[in-house]
């Protein structure tokens, strides 16, 4: 029972948040257990410590005799006041070879030291290894956004492990619009975008506003969603906004095309093809990933001087492998 004595001592240590952040699992041990166990582990005071110090309590923590004294020397990095403590727990961590009790109790050190919401989000994926400690996590997260926080913090946060997003979710629904449309149009990480058009999905009070970031506005051959997958939100749209959000696709679908963007008009085909847009929109045929054929799909339905009008904006009225749209089938 001594040994595990440590453990509580060392989950103790988010007690500074005001809340028990401990993970709970069979291994964990009550705090009534813990009092009658006798045990000579002492909670350490926070100090700071030498580069030697804490190489040395890398390696209790490793190959210590037992798990009290490992227990002892991963508490001691979690109190220490150097930023070198939290790499040393993170190198305890990533050790595959160590007790995977110790490389919890490293991983749950590491979660109490952060010092902002931003130091939280690099560590997040320690819950894909150790997913109890998705409370602590979470608790940790609302501590240290309690003076606030901005959404692309917000939802680089909620992205990183399954459940995260429950933390902000009350903000990221109420998040602007503006924000929201712009990190899923133009943040380097996926996870980001698919999660900002997820939260943007529940914003049916807003869809002329979601509307407006698809309107077809380039300079050079640059799309708005450049460096990423591009997402349109699963609204309720009307049959009127469909149609004017059909109409943007395919603006943007013969944008890509004339300029040979084969990988950005697939990803536009394949948001095209969505009931919600299609066939919401009133088309009775099927769209097909050819600009021309889109074309004249969209003058079936809107009529030929609207699709003029979008040749026209691109500079490609005359051009013959699109202004036959204008001439039917």
């Amino acid at each position: 029972m001594r040994s595990y004595s440590c453990m509580f001592l060392l989950f103790g240590c988010f007690a500074s948040s005001g809340q028990s952040d401990a993970p709970v699992d069979q291994t964990t041990v009550a705090p009534s257990e813990v009092r009658t166990a006798g045990s000579p582990v002492t909670n350490p005071v926070s100090s700071k410590l030498s580069s030697a110090s804490i190489a040395e309590l890398r390696e209790t923590a490793l190959y210590g005799e037992n798990l009290e004294v490992q227990g002892q020397a991963v508490l001691t990095l979690v109190k220490a006041t150097d930023a070198a403590a939290t790499e040393a727990l993170l190198d305890i961590e990533a050790q595959g070879r160590a007790a995977p009790l110790v490389r919890t109790w490293a991983a749950a050190g590491v979660v109490q030291r952060a010092k902002s919401l931003d130091e939280l989000v690099e560590i997040a994926d320690l819950l894909k290894r150790h997913p109890s400690l998705d409370r602590p996590v979470r608790i940790a997260a609302e501590r240290l956004a309690a003076g606030g926080v901005d959404v692309e913090t917000m939802l680089l946060f909620s992205s990183r492990a399954p459940g995260l997003s429950k933390v902000f979710a009350t903000q990221l629904v109420a998040a602007p619009v503006e924000e929201m449309g712009r990190l899923m149009l133009t943040h380097p990480e996926d996870a980001v975008r698919r999660l900002a058009a997820g939260f943007l999905a529940s914003r049916d009070d807003d869809a002329g506003g979601i509307l407006k970031m698809y309107d077809y506005k380039s300079s050079g051959a640059e799309v708005i969603w450049k460096g990423g997958a591009l997402y349109v939100p699963s609204l309720g749209w009307s049959r009127a906004q469909a149609k004017q959000l059909m109409g943007d696709l395919i603006a943007w679908h013969l944008h890509c095309d004339r300029h040979g963007l084969t990988q950005e008009k697939q990803q536009v085909f394949n948001n095209l093809r969505s009931v919600g847009i299609w066939r919401q929109a009133g088309s009775r045929g099927w769209p097909k990933n050819d600009t021309l054929v889109l074309l004249r799909q969209y003058a079936e339905l809107v009529g030929v001087e609207v699709v003029a009008g979008v040749l026209k904006k691109q500079g490609v009225r005359h051009d013959p492998r699109y202004a036959a749209a204008l001439e039917g089938k």
